[in-house]
Formats: C-alpha cells, structure tokens, sequence
C-alpha cells in the first residue's frame, strides 16, 4: 500500500497501471487481483484504512462531528499529494464516487437517527445537496494544496448545513450537528 502511494503521489491514478505496481512492489498481477479489484479498489482500501481510527472515534461518541471532520481533513493534509491524485480521478469506481455514497448514506442515517424525516423528494435532493456540496468543497480543497487549517473548513461546513436543509425539514437542529449528545429542540 505504501509503495501504491508513493507512485501516486507523483502523478493522478488514472495513469497508474497495474503493472507498474506489480513492479514497484515486487507481487505478482496474481496476488494483486487476490487481494484487489483494481487501483480504484486499493485506493478505497487506503482510505479505509487510514480513516478507520476517526470513524471509530466517532462511533463510540469519542469525537464529536466537528472534531472528527478537521480529523479527517487533517488526514488528507497529511498525504495532500496522494490524495489530490486519488480524488483526480472521475471513473465510476474511483474513491471520489465512493466517499459521495458513503457520505449519503453515513449522514442521512445519523439524521434519521436524530428524527430527521426524509419523506418527500425534496428533502432528499437537499440532503444529496449538502452531501455533494461537502464533498465537492473538499475535493478542491485538497486539489489547491490543503492552503486553508482544517477547522476553517469544517466551520463553514456546518455553517452551511443547517441553511441549506432547513426549508425542508422540522427538526433542522437534528440535522445541524447529528452526532452530538444533545437531543434535536422541540
């Protein structure tokens, strides 16, 4: 995984090959497609892997959505170069799409959890919106170099969560901050 990152850092996924990586680390084609689907797949291995700890965190209470959120870009800082030419990539199974279906469903669950209702089109498409809106700011901000401090970032996240939700559902407090301990207002 390591040797994968380092070939990416220096230059966008989309032209790594399989066989460069193969070389770089010494497997064979064999044991790589043992253990993976494609890059696309290794890469969204990595960024299991990597985040696991902040999603522990944050399942256990640990955290809360703020601090997992500069967590997480913290981690992208970290390996801005890797990330910003993981995320380069548009390809169906690529980690971009991957953290956009996963952060849909993260988050409507955790608002449902909450008592967010999500019974009509509209508050869907809101939901989605905020969804895409989060991981598209994200996005850029790891392909412009990381050049703002992580909480900057998270801050008008949650900012702009409760703005954009709120004309579609009760409870936007629910949905402000879901993983807080504090029960939605009534």
């Amino acid at each position: 995984m390591e040797a994968f990152k380092r070939i990416v850092a220096e230059k966008p996924i989309d032209k790594v090959t399989v066989a460069e990586l193969v070389r770089e680390t010494g497997l064979s084609r064999q044991a790589f497609y043992n253990h993976f689907l494609d890059k696309y797949d290794l890469s969204i291995q990595i960024y299991e892997q990597s985040f696991a700890p902040v999603a522990q965190g944050h399942r256990d209470r640990i955290t809360t959505w703020l601090e997992s959120g500069i967590q997480h870009l913290e981690i992208y800082a970290a390996d801005k170069d890797y990330y910003r030419n993981v995320l380069s990539s548009y390809d169906r199974s690529s980690l971009r799409f991957y953290l956009k279906d996963r952060m849909y469903h993260e988050f409507r669950h955790k608002c449902e959890l909450r008592g967010a209702v999500f019974d009509t089109e509209d508050k869907v498409y809101a939901l989605k919106m905020v969804v895409f809106a989060t991981n598209e700011m994200t996005f850029e901000w790891v392909e412009n170099g990381c050049q703002e401090p992580a909480e900057v970032i998270v801050k008008r996240f949650d900012l702009c969560r409760p703005m954009i939700l709120s004309p579609y559902l009760e409870d936007t407090d629910s949905v402000a901050n879901p993983c807080t301990d504090t029960p939605p207002r009534r």
